[in-house]
């Protein structure tokens, strides 16, 4: 299985892997990696591969790689896409069981793991992560440390308004008001009067847009979200995110969350 987008540093040292850091960024439809090369504090390596059935596709990709598999790594970090998600009351966090703080959807609760992220003292976010993906990875890195993170914690800072992310047939709509995360959902895209309702009930409170994902001004979802009265804008990284030379010319919004997440660990 090849990748559909890939940028490759010639300098790459494989030799080298104690010194750079692996994220790897599970999403709807896609599995995308990138390389942070410690020393030099710069993204040095991208590939985007589409993913069709996780189960068997990860295994393929990970095999046919020539150094995916590698257990030398500083660090293994993944970024996660959760579709079943909720924010809750910190202080229910360990007095009440998180399997009923968050949506089941039939969703049977002996093959998910419920992973939290602190948002601040009053609100923590919960969401569900397939044990599929913690098996997996701790099988190809035995005996090192996996760190998950939830994209939400990868998304812009400072933001008071509406982010949305795109992921092929995918989108998550969140609102932030500064830094802190007021609400997060997902929904499919098959049908496009959900995403215009979702662009309505958000709209109303949020003049603010900002875009991330698969998504450009040539996108039909562009076109609708254009049309409603707000403050629209593609995300725009942090001078701290370094990169190669060989980045120049990816689209920074659409990588958006893989590649703000070396800002958090």
């Amino acid at each position: 299985m090849q990748a559909i987008y890939s940028i490759e540093d010639d300098r790459f040292d494989i030799t080298d892997l104690e010194n750079k850091k692996l994220i790897l960024e599970f999403q709807q439809g896609k599995f995308v990696f990138i390389v942070l090369n410690n020393i030099t504090n710069s993204i040095e390596w991208l590939e985007d591969f589409p993913i069709t059935e996780w189960e068997n596709d990860l295994p393929i990709i990970f095999d046919n790689h020539q150094f995916l598999k590698a257990n030398f790594w500083a660090q293994v970090v993944v970024v996660f896409h959760a579709i079943q998600k909720a924010i809750v009351p910190t202080k229910f966090i360990g007095k009440i069981d998180k399997s009923h703080l968050i949506p089941n959807y039939n969703s049977p609760d002996q093959n998910v793991e419920i992973k939290t992220f602190k948002i601040n003292e009053e609100r923590t976010l919960l969401y569900r992560v397939p044990k599929y993906f913690q098996d997996f990875l701790s099988k190809v890195y035995i005996g090192k440390e996996i760190y998950f993170i939830p994209m939400e914690l990868c998304q812009p800072k400072e933001n008071d308004g509406l982010i949305i992310l795109v992921s092929n047939d995918a989108c998550n709509f969140s609102t932030h008001n500064g830094s802190m995360i007021n609400s997060s959902v997902f929904i499919g895209l098959r049908n496009t009067r959900h995403f215009e309702k979702c662009i309505d009930y958000f709209g109303e409170e949020n003049a603010k847009v900002v875009l991330l994902g698969t998504v450009t001004n040539y996108s039909p979802l562009f076109d609708v979200i254009k049309r409603k009265d707000c403050d629209l804008s593609f995300g725009v990284l942090s001078s701290q995110v370094k990169f190669s030379q060989y980045f120049s010319e990816v689209p920074k919004h659409k990588y958006f969350t893989i590649f703000n997440s070396v800002l958090y660990f």
